[in-house]
């Protein structure tokens, strides 16, 4: 409608609509007096068209700006969709990321509840990946029980296991968000970790070691490099874990099966 608007104000102007007029010689036909009153006709007759014509050209000018104004505004309005997809963009990735900024358990290498080999277990072990960095003596206090725990399903799971804990320093996720993959750093651990790698000590016999494990990791004590507590909940059985606020114990149950 735009289109066929500015096309027809374009190539017929309003002003083509109705042109000057033309007042002819003076009308002598007749009497005097009314020689006289068709030339006053004619002169007030053309005054008039020639004023509406200037109408009409004023009208046309400002309809014309008034078409491009709706064409910017149109623009306008392109350009405001464009940003909001773009805000909404925005605001989907920080929707993704952790709405309290605390630190949160990111990634594990095991399902809750999952049944894992032996020898996985004690191979690989159990590796833990946070959002940010934490403190290793809050980690592994010295001289301390450890703030991470394994428990092996006895009476009231009171069979407490000594473990190691060593420094992964990378990792790679698989689709369903499980670490695949990682890097162990050498003893002895940095002052800050980012993720460790968990496994029990001395165990070599494969009838022993199966069996149901109970891993603890007490967020309440871990403490990241802005000096707050992990936000620990194993929320749903799923990571990142986190209720938003500081602290919160990971409660996770695996199955080791020979």
């Amino acid at each position: 409608m735009k289109t066929l608007l500015r096309f027809f104000l374009t190539n017929f102007p309003l002003s083509l609509i109705a042109g000057p007029l033309q007042v002819p010689n003076e009308f002598v036909a007749g009497t005097p007096a009314r020689a006289a009153e068709v030339n006053e006709n004619f002169v007030s007759t053309a005054v008039a068209v020639n004023d509406n014509n200037a109408r009409i050209e004023a009208a046309e000018t400002s309809l014309s700006q008034t078409i491009n104004d709706l064409l910017n505004v149109q623009s306008n309005v392109s350009n405001i969709q464009s940003t909001v997809s773009e805000l909404q963009t925005a605001v989907n990735t920080l929707q993704s990321y952790h709405p309290s900024g605390l630190t949160r358990i990111e990634n594990i290498n095991w399902e809750h509840y999952a049944q894992i080999s032996v020898t996985d277990f004690i191979d690989s072990g159990l590796v833990v990946w946070f959002s940010n960095r934490v403190i290793t003596e809050s980690l592994v206090p010295p001289n301390f029980n450890y703030h991470v725990q394994l428990f092996k399903y006895g009476t009231d799971w009171d069979l407490v296991f000594d473990i190691d804990i060593n420094q992964v320093t990378d990792v790679s996720v698989d689709a369903n968000g499980l670490i695949a993959d990682f890097t162990l750093r050498p003893d002895p651990m940095e002052t800050t970790v980012h993720g460790f790698q968990l496994l029990r000590i001395n165990a070599t016999d494969p009838a022993d070691i199966s069996g149901v494990y109970r891993v603890v990791v007490r967020g309440d004590f871990i403490i990241d490099e802005t000096n707050r507590a992990v936000d620990g909940n194993f929320v749903r059985a799923e990571t990142p874990t986190g209720d938003f606020i500081e602290g919160g114990t990971f409660e996770s149950i695996i199955r080791v099966i020979l």
